[in-house]
């Protein structure tokens, strides 16, 4: 099964730190085994934003409203609909899995996945990795969510620097679990017999500039507007879900009339709407 966002437009940085974090699902195919978050109540929404603020090396990050599971050989392709993620100094992206360590050998729990990267969705370039170590590969690394997510230096995950591939700036970024071809080998380092697959918790971008995509289909977006405090719905087959930064369901609509959400409590929200051209995700304040 292949999920295809047709427009996901949100303001994916909800914090006044240098860095942004994805809000674009290219696409998604998930592969077999594990559907943690996978569901319509979870997905997208559990990938955007910041990083689980629980998750340490102790402590792996396991709700469904925070981790996307990839499956295994399962691929996603995520970026950012108004930024151009651009080489910088260092780092240029961290991906955050939710890697522990085994209290019973003090080993970490690793579920790796390949990283590749384009600029026009058709070439990608692969970030070097060695299978033997997983060196390179992104799943390898604890995430650290009670230090500042913006700075890799402490913020834990596996960074990326587009330098390594000499490019000065790409668009999509595309992540393909190999947790299955561990599993398979039990004379890997790192084979375990619970491996599960890629786990996806959040993606910071730490470089870019503003370039919004302008070939985003609209399709859906001609059937509701928002407002300041409410939403119009044109379309019987419409369903509308909002979330609270949590990724935590607060609200639900469906078909044709005008809703007002002016009631949620001050703050951000994630709103979801569906229908049978797509799925569309906007970011709304509520004052």
């Amino acid at each position: 099964m292949k999920y295809n966002i047709l427009i996901l437009m949100m303001v994916a940085n909800l914090n006044s730190k240098d860095c942004i974090t994805i809000n674009h699902v290219f696409s998604f195919t998930p592969g077999e085994g594990q559907n943690l978050g996978q569901g319509e109540e979870f997905y997208p929404a559990n990938i955007f934003g910041i990083p689980s603020r629980i998750a340490s090396d102790e402590v792996a990050e396991a709700s469904e409203s925070e981790v996307l599971s990839l499956g295994f050989g399962g691929e996603i392709i995520v970026g950012n609909s108004d930024n151009l993620i651009i080489d910088g100094e260092g780092a240029d992206f961290t991906i955050f899995e939710n890697v522990f360590k085994n209290p019973i050998n003090g080993r970490l729990f690793k579920e790796p996945a390949i990283v590749s990267v384009s600029k026009d969705g058709v070439n990608y370039t692969e970030f070097l990795y060695d299978f033997e170590s997983l060196v390179g590969c992104a799943g390898t690394h604890p995430t650290y969510g009670n230090a500042d997510y913006c700075d890799s230096e402490v913020s834990g995950g596996d960074s990326f620097d587009l330098a390594d591939l000499g490019l000065d700036s790409i668009r999509y970024i595309k992540i393909k679990d190999i947790t299955d071809q561990v599993k398979a080998n039990e004379n890997h380092k790192y084979f375990d017999y619970s491996l599960s697959g890629f786990d996806l918790d959040a993606l910071v971008i730490h470089h870019y500039t503003v370039e919004a995509i302008s070939s985003v289909s609209a399709d859906i977006s001609k059937l509701y507007t928002l407002n300041n405090s409410s939403i119009s719905s044109y379309n019987a087959s419409n369903t509308i879900q909002i979330y609270n930064i949590n990724g935590i369901l607060v609200a639900e609509y469906s078909g044709i009339g005008v809703f007002q959400y002016r009631d949620l409590q001050s703050g951000v929200y994630i709103m979801k709407i569906s229908n049978s051209n797509g799925t569309a995700v906007e970011k709304i304040i509520n004052l």
